[in-house]
């Protein structure tokens, strides 16, 4: 994940996930989706959503594991916001 500031004073947070839609090869036909989340610099943390990304196998989370070309993999990303 990168980090940078923009010109108004947010932090910006974003990555990228490629997705392949052969389940062993990659191939020239995967799609890449831009993930990217903003918040004022200075917003208290109290205030700051929090952002969790998980992966899962078998719906299990991995957690530094290798994973095989072809498993089938769960991306989870959940924001839960501060503000009620």
């Amino acid at each position: 994940m990168t980090t940078s500031a923009t010109e108004n004073g947010e932090q910006e947070y974003f990555n990228t996930i490629v997705l392949e839609p052969h389940p062993k090869l990659v191939t020239g036909h995967g799609k890449g989706f831009n993930i990217r989340c903003k918040q004022p610099k200075n917003l208290p943390n109290k205030n700051a959503p929090v952002v969790s990304m998980k992966i899962l196998r078998d719906g299990q989370e991995l957690s530094g594991e290798h994973v095989k070309i072809g498993d089938p993999l769960i991306l989870n990303i959940t924001i839960e916001s501060k503000h009620r």
